[in-house]
Parts: C-alpha cells; structure tokens; sequence
C-alpha cells in the first residue's frame, strides 16, 4: 500500500465538511445576509480542518493545507473589515489552491487503495462534491474579471453571488440545466460545457474503475 495513504476512515472528515460548507451556504443566503460573509467564511474552515485531518498521516500535504488555511482566514478577516476586489481574489485563490490539492489528494488515495471499501466510496463522493466547489471557484474568478459573464445572478454581495455559482456548478456538474443562470461571455460558456463533460465521465470513470477493482481485488482473493 502507498505510504501517503491515510490507514483508517479518512475520507469522512473531509466530507463532513464540504457538507457543512453547502448546507451553510445555503442557509446563510437565504436567512443571513447582512452576516452571510462571516457565516460562510467559518463554515469554510470547517472545509479545511475536514480537509487537513482526512490528511494528517501525509506531512507534506497537510503542511501545505495548513499554510493556506492560515492565509485563508487572514484574507477573510481582513476581507470583513474592508471588502475589495483585492480581498476577494484572494480569497477565492486560496480556497481553490486548497480545494484542487484536497481533490488531487482524494484521487491518489481513491485510485491507488488497492481494494473497494466503504472510505474509498466515501472518497469518491468528496472528489464529486469538490469538482462543484473548484467550478464555482473557477465561475466566481470569471465574475470579479467580468461581472457581465453570467445572467441572473445576484452580485450585489460577494456572498450571494458565490452561492448561486455554487448551485449553477452542481447544476452544470449533473447536466441539469435549468436555465435560471445562463453564461454569456465565451470563458464562461466554455467552463460550463467543461463542466458537464466532466461530470459524465468522472461518473463512468469512476464507475468501471470500481468495478474493476473490485473484480482484481476478487481475483487475487481466488488465487
């Protein structure tokens, strides 16, 4: 077994926070606004502690998520007291720098565990769920380089605008489309038919690759 793999139920953790990220999300854009930022910021510590446990057994990684939540939440701090473009970049550069080394990590682990258990499942939704949270990070980058990128969108408060990205990527993920938000911009077209084309094949991917590790595994077993 590859020594950067985590030897118990790591992949809970990580899942337990991305779930409290959108679940608060959600809550915070429809019953919080004037505190949504500070509500959706803790939530997203919630993201990296999940995050920097599922990894404690790899040094160099949860290192390098530890760096970024640091960075992550002088940025938020420093964001609640004076809210620009700057902060916001920032921001949303960080939380995707942590989000793409979580998903890479979750890959290696899922792709290389040797046999289908109950974490590598587990693994595999938390890859599924952080797909939808780099593209709505990747969308909401678009916005702040052009607001005119998308239609229907509420981006009077950054935080409003970065739930309905986060629901627009799931619904782009799935291949949904219910036409409430529709990109506008050629990058923004572009993200979105990436999305969808991603999703069905991680699905399949995902799929034959359990499968077949399941059948090797059986294999083995019988030998």
């Amino acid at each position: 077994m590859p020594k950067y793999l985590p030897q118990k139920e790591n992949f809970i953790f990580l899942l337990i926070g991305l779930l409290i990220l959108l679940m608060t999300n959600a809550i915070a854009h429809q019953f919080f606004s004037g505190e949504g930022k500070a509500i959706i910021g803790v939530a997203s510590m919630f993201l990296f502690a999940g995050g920097i446990w599922s990894t404690r057994n790899k040094r160099s990684t949860c290192s390098i998520g530890l760096i970024l939540a640091v960075a992550f939440a002088v940025v938020l701090i420093i964001g609640l007291i004076m809210e620009n473009d700057g902060t916001r970049l920032a921001r949303i550069l960080l939380l995707l720098a942590y989000v793409m080394l979580a998903t890479w990590s979750a890959v290696r682990q899922v792709l290389f565990a040797g046999k289908v258990t109950m974490n590598s499942i587990v693994g595999s939704i938390c890859i599924y769920i952080l797909i939808g949270i780099i593209w709505a990070e990747f969308y909401e980058l678009l916005l702040v380089l052009d607001t005119n990128s998308f239609k229907g969108l509420n981006i009077t408060e950054w935080h409003e605008a970065s739930s309905d990205l986060l629901y627009y990527s799931y619904i782009s993920l799935t291949t949904m489309g219910f036409g409430d938000i529709t990109p506008l911009s050629p990058l923004a077209k572009f993200l979105t038919y990436l999305e969808g084309i991603l999703g069905q094949f991680y699905i399949a991917i995902l799929v034959s690759s359990l499968v077949g590790v399941r059948l090797s595994h059986h294999e083995k077993k019988e030998c």
